[in-house]
């Protein structure tokens, strides 16, 4: 089945993604690039380590099929999704998960996995990119930016044929500068945001998988502390704080969630909301908070600063229905879909309700 079969909203997120490349060559390019790796390496399937590397990935394989057939999302990986995982014989400490869901494992892994469980959430996690098409978000994302950069060169050069040298040179040098950082394939790092969607898919697959989710964010904290200039794994996986401290927000969030099929499972979603902590704007249908994004810490309305550990806080706007994170000014909840009301104008800086045609925030001043 190709790409164009089956319907474009990915059944994850439930929305469709950035996707502006052809899917024959782009999958052909990823099988490519695959069988190159496979070929090239000495596999090592039938070892002790490689037995645990089959039974982790036909449990989380099984896990994600199982989900797609209750929420009647089978064309998403029915003949699209040629499973196949293998674990290669090197001091690497690497994993990925191509398009098309071929796994691969790096021996050197197994160095700083120790458990089964921890197995499963780096196979887990690298399922999860490929399954919200991540490679190919950012794939399209490259290629726009070719297309803005040829064209920036194109002008660039008529301006200089027009006898506008410096503005032609300056136009043709920014273009220059849009090429810089873009890696390989394997190795093209995936941005915060991304990371902790895979995060998010992933915890909750090995959840439905049956594995231990308590010992995860030791698990990722421990890793950190090895050299991550060192580990390939590591250099395009940013471990840190905040995504220590939200990884152990998802395990109580994965654990009380009653109802995984209704809706899709990324959505900016806590469901730890204290309401002595938090404004609930009821015309706005939008609730105000301070989250501390060094430690997850939820603070009082007036903060400034993080009472546990001292960061500068930074102001959030959640759904009032789902507590999924929105932006000011929006309509609808992208999560849920609740209609916020017209008048749901909020001040930028202190985040009281202000009309349309207010030129200042009546609260602090602020010129709107």
């Amino acid at each position: 089945m190709k790409k164009d079969d089956r319907s474009a909203i990915n059944p994850f997120t439930g929305k469709a993604a950035f996707d502006i490349i052809n899917d024959d060559k782009f999958l052909e390019e990823c099988y490519i690039e695959y069988n190159q790796i496979i070929n090239q390496s000495k596999i090592i399937d039938n070892t002790p380590y490689g037995q645990v590397l089959r039974r982790v990935a036909n449990n989380l394989i099984n896990a994600v099929t199982n989900y797609l057939a209750k929420i009647g999302r089978l064309d998403y990986i029915k003949d699209y999704y040629d499973w196949e995982f293998h674990l290669i014989s090197s001091d690497t400490v690497n994993a990925f998960c191509m398009p098309g869901g071929k796994i691969v494992m790096y021996s050197g892994m197994f160095q700083i996995a120790s458990t089964e469980e921890e197995i499963a959430f780096i196979i887990g996690h690298e399922m999860s990119h490929a399954l919200l098409d991540h490679t190919r978000t950012q794939m399209s994302k490259e290629k726009r930016k070719n297309t803005i950069t040829a064209a920036a060169r194109l002008g660039g050069l008529g301006l200089r044929l027009l006898g506008q040298d410096e503005l032609g040179y300056s136009m043709m040098e920014l273009s220059n500068v849009a090429d810089i950082g873009y890696n390989s394939l394997v190795l093209k790092p995936f941005g915060r945001e991304q990371e902790l969607e895979a995060d998010r898919l992933g915890m909750a697959i090995i959840y439905w998988a049956g594995y231990n989710i308590h010992n995860i964010p030791e698990f990722w904290e421990r890793m950190s502390k090895n050299n991550p200039n060192t580990i390939d794994f590591l250099s395009t996986h940013p471990s840190d704080d905040k995504r220590i401290a939200t990884m152990k927000e998802l395990i109580i969030e994965t654990e009380n969630k009653t109802d995984f099929y209704s809706k899709p499972i990324i959505g900016k979603t806590n469901i730890k909301i204290d309401p002595k902590k938090i404004e609930i704007n009821k015309e706005a249908h939008i609730i105000k908070r301070n989250k501390c994004e060094k430690c997850g810490n939820i603070c009082k309305e007036n903060d400034k600063f993080c009472i546990n550990c001292g960061n500068k806080l930074k102001t959030e706007y959640l759904c009032s229905n789902c507590y999924s994170e929105v932006e000011v000014g929006d309509k609808f909840c992208i999560n849920c879909g609740k209609h916020f009301k017209d008048n749901n104008r909020l001040c930028p800086k202190c985040g009281k309700p202000v009309e349309d045609k207010d030129k200042f925030c009546i609260n602090c001043g602020n010129k709107l």
